[in-house]
């Protein structure tokens, strides 16, 4: 669906797209004595993995994921520290072949401002813990919708969020990085 404003910088409307979730995913069923024997890294078994039709959907969607990622207006938004119930060998975020891909790929071209990161210390201090459990009226959300403004406001705790950036890889650098990083789920 078409948002209802047009877009300009300062609007009001948005949309999120939340790549694991909004993707066709093997599911692990947690009744399944055959899904139980497999590891998160090995996907579900054969009865709850996706159909043809969800395979294809999810084919397109990863076909068409860099320009979400490396689109000027976009903002990424990555969790680069696992939550306190990761399973037992979770990969860490820099080791793993997606969070690597999105991360270089929202990196190429997108301001500072809209490559943000989750999962530091300081965020997690700072920023997020300002909003836990805070529910605001709909007009205070409104009137702070000014994306700009909330990264150069020195009482606004989202300019903890802005992640560290490193240069783009050449392609074949990013290339050989990519072979030794492991995907899962594709």
């Amino acid at each position: 669906p078409r948002l209802s404003a047009p877009f300009d910088l300062d609007g009001v409307d948005f949309g999120i797209f939340i790549d694991f979730s909004s993707l066709y995913q093997n599911a692990h069923s947690l009744g399944c004595p055959d899904c139980a024997k497999r590891t998160v890294w090995q996907g579900a078994c054969e009865k709850h993995a996706r159909t043809d039709e969800q395979y294809g959907s999810f084919k397109r969607g990863l076909n068409e994921m860099d320009l979400i990622y490396a689109h000027q207006q976009t903002c990424v938004w990555r969790l680069t520290k696992p939550p306190g119930n990761a399973p037992e060998g979770f990969k860490p975020y820099k080791d793993r072949g997606w969070p690597f891909f999105e991360t270089c790929v929202s990196q190429v071209v997108k301001p500072s401002k809209h490559c943000l990161d989750l999962g530091t210390d300081k965020a997690h201090t700072t920023c997020l813990s300002v909003y836990s459990g805070v529910v605001k009226p709909m007009e205070a959300l409104r009137d702070q919708g000014h994306w700009g403004n909330q990264f150069s406001h020195p009482d606004s705790p989202l300019r903890f969020l802005v992640g560290d950036r490193t240069p783009p890889l050449v392609p074949s650098e990013f290339e050989l990085r990519l072979e030794k990083m492991k995907f899962t789920n594709s």
